[in-house]
């Protein structure tokens, strides 16, 4: 695997909207590191370098900018090109780092511009270690999502007669659907009209009972 931090110094070029001529890098991020739902990775200055189990928080911004093995860039961190952030060094969320700093190894960097806070402590540096693991012990359970596009392209295609077959085991199954769907509707209108009908001899009923009886206790 291609080591970030001992590539050659080369750049490409391009012309940037026929006005500016533009000198960009490359974008390397080492194994073990994870990069965060809406962070953006930008080299347009230089190669932007990530090392080994760093953690890249969401909507982070790195701009041709390095960061070594087991950081931790806060959600919303901004580092501006030139940017070095050492070993297990942590940038806190919301953090913007001016253009060329360097953060030194095991610090605790924050605020906007950002500023040293403090060093972290073994305990801390050593929890950057295990933030990084359990990141990729998420990324494992998920590992069977890949595998759906592969699968896709994996499935034989259907021709000719296989595709009319199918096409027709389809509109059986719609068609059998429809039938069953129709069966149970007529049953409950049935159900219904019964129930009307029932209710409808009890009203008559009594309706000819009332005459009767109001006739026997007039000749009484």
């Amino acid at each position: 695997m291609m080591d970030p931090f001992k590539l050659e110094e080369e750049r490409f070029i391009y012309q940037d909207r026929g006005d500016n001529t533009m000198i960009g890098g490359g974008i390397y991020i080492g194994p073990g590191s994870n990069v965060q739902d809406n962070a953006v990775i930008t080299s347009r200055w230089q190669h932007c370098r990530v090392g080994t189990g760093v953690t890249i928080g969401h909507s982070a911004q790195l701009h041709s900018c390095t960061v070594k093995d087991f950081s931790l860039i806060g959600m919303g961190a901004v580092l501006n090109k030139g940017v070095v952030v050492e070993t297990e060094s942590f940038v806190a969320a919301g953090a913007v780092v001016p253009e060329h700093t360097t953060i030194a190894s095991g610090e605790l960097w924050a605020g906007n511009p950002a500023r040293k806070l403090r060093d972290l402590t073994d305990e801390q540096r050593a929890k950057l270690h295990y933030q990084s693991q359990e990141y990729i012990s998420v990324a494992k359970t998920q590992a069977h999502v890949a595998e759906l596009g592969g699968n896709l392209l994996q499935m034989p295609t259907l021709h000719d007669g296989a595709q009319e077959e199918r096409q027709s085991e389809l509109s059986e199954e719609a068609s059998s659907s429809t039938i069953k769907v129709t069966t149970q509707e007529m049953e409950k209108e049935q159900e219904v009209e019964k129930e009307q009908e029932v209710a409808s001899l009890s009203k008559t009923e009594k309706g000819t009972e009332q005459p009767e009886i109001a006739k026997q206790r007039h000749v009484a």
